[in-house]
């Protein structure tokens, strides 16, 4: 590894990111309407409207929940949801917003290394992205082919049930001196708040917003892990596989079973990203 190289990968954490193994990151929460604006934004900078439009959540998933409609207006743009969960993002939308993060979180360490400068004129025919560099096509800039890059990822059904098993013992070793007033009533060992059908509220009017059940996805603590079970099931890495149960399911069925299915974009599905360095050269996973 050159200098470059090796500071990078002594980087201690992705944004938002808690390691749960030596090759292995994850989100501490749900991925945010913020987050996802800033997705969306970046996007229309660079690529237009039209692409931008492409990518949108299905905000009419609301629809399709009773005495919930007003929140297709309000859900994604008021900015009194801006932290809670993002819903009604497709599979391939997911995909495309962890390459992105992917693209931007390695563009951000190469700045901070001085490799690249940053770029504030970015267009769809000069941008940074992970593959424009390691191909030499950025700015005419040699690539270093020993600098490990990030991969941000949807979690394997394996990937998501490994860090809920750390999430229990770093949860564990962290509740008492970040969370001391939560409700042990609604505990459990995955998650710091079971957001089920037993308790999830809405009371909701157009003058009077937001009030809605669903956690925000930032915590008290960021190296704790938050929603791993109930509030939004979280997208995996198999396609019409979700993790964890949501809003929607009573509490004995999250706790039952991790496991379940969605046909499309809707309005108690989200996700969250785990994170893994790997090499340019031959693809391979640093281990």
């Amino acid at each position: 590894m050159s200098k470059v190289a090796r500071k990078i990968y002594k980087t201690p954490a992705f944004p938002g990111t808690v390691q749960i193994d030596s090759n292995l990151y994850a989100d501490i929460s749900e991925v945010s309407n913020m987050d996802y604006r800033e997705f969306l934004y970046w996007t229309n900078r660079v690529f237009g409207k039209n692409k931008a439009t492409e990518l949108l959540p299905d905000t009419s998933a609301w629809l399709n929940e009773e005495g919930m409609g007003v929140l297709q207006k309000y859900y994604f743009r008021v900015f009194g949801y801006a932290f809670n969960p993002v819903i009604g993002v497709s599979y391939e939308q997911a995909q495309a917003y962890a390459r992105w993060r992917s693209d931007r979180v390695f563009e951000f360490l190469l700045i901070r290394e001085g490799v690249i400068k940053f770029n504030p004129n970015r267009d769809s025919t000069n941008y940074f992205s992970i593959e424009n560099y390691f191909a030499g096509k950025y700015n005419g800039i040699k690539p270093d082919y020993s600098i490990p890059y990030p991969v941000y990822s949807i979690p394997t059904i394996e990937e998501w049930t490994f860090l809920c098993m750390k999430a229990n013992e770093i949860n564990s070793a962290n509740v008492r001196r970040y969370w001391r007033k939560i409700d042990d009533g609604q505990k459990d060992k995955d998650s710091l708040l079971l957001r089920s059908k037993e308790n999830f509220y809405f009371k909701i009017k157009e003058d009077d917003l937001p009030a809605i059940g669903l956690n925000e996805v930032m915590g008290g603590c960021t190296k704790m892990f938050y929603n791993l079970q109930g509030n939004v099931s979280e997208l995996s890495a198999t396609e019409g596989v979700s993790l964890g149960g949501s809003w929607k399911n009573t509490r004995e069925e999250i706790m039952a079973s991790d496991i379940f299915y969605y046909t499309g974009p809707n309005a108690w599905t989200g996700f969250r990203c785990v994170c893994r360095w790997e090499f340019y050269q031959g693809g391979k996973t640093v281990e």
